[in-house]
């Protein structure tokens, strides 16, 4: 089994990706973490040394060689990673695709203080922050809903895992 969680940064995909997995006896993955490992770099160095464009292609190869190695498991994935070079469907059509829905309230409170690991929101704070969220957030939101399960993430991480188990009950395997 293949489980992809998709959904913008901060809305829970690492965490997420480790308590789903260890719940339901799988192994979590964290495609951020193998592209540090690939690279040796961690990904906000890479996104200004390679620019957006680079990284996602990156991304986007070792998203395929996830595949291509027949990997199971919970793989959290980067919150652009489906919106890019076809990867959405990659995921659609090797697994089930999980979006982790959060409101550009909760994002903007829980990225507030991340803004050194984020590449994309260098500089941000308050109201520039929120616009951000909620401007590129409405862009990939179509990338994002076209996932087979889609789950509120404004709420609890053990209420998020016990959601997303519930739903796949009534998902074809």
């Amino acid at each position: 089994m293949r489980l992809y969680l998709v959904g913008f940064m901060g809305s829970g995909k690492s965490t997420v990706a480790k308590l789903l997995a260890e719940d339901m006896n799988l192994t979590a993955f964290d495609l951020d973490q193998i592209i540090i490992e690939e690279s040796g770099l961690p990904v906000s160095i890479l996104f200004k040394q390679e620019g957006e464009q680079a990284f996602r292609i990156r991304e986007s190869k070792l998203l395929d060689q996830w595949i291509k190695s027949n990997a199971h498991g919970v793989l959290a994935t980067g919150g652009g990673t489906p919106c890019f070079l076809g990867n959405g469907r990659k995921m659609e059509m090797s697994g089930v695709m999980i979006y982790l829905k959060t409101s550009a309230d909760t994002l903007s409170r829980r990225l507030n203080d991340q803004m050194e690991s984020r590449p994309l929101l260098a500089g941000l704070k308050g109201k520039e922050l929120f616009s951000y969220i909620e401007h590129t957030l409405a862009q990939r939101s179509e990338f994002y809903e076209r996932a087979r399960i889609i789950v509120n993430a404004d709420q609890t991480t053990n209420d998020i895992v016990n959601e997303i188990k519930n739903k796949l009950k009534e998902v074809d395997l």
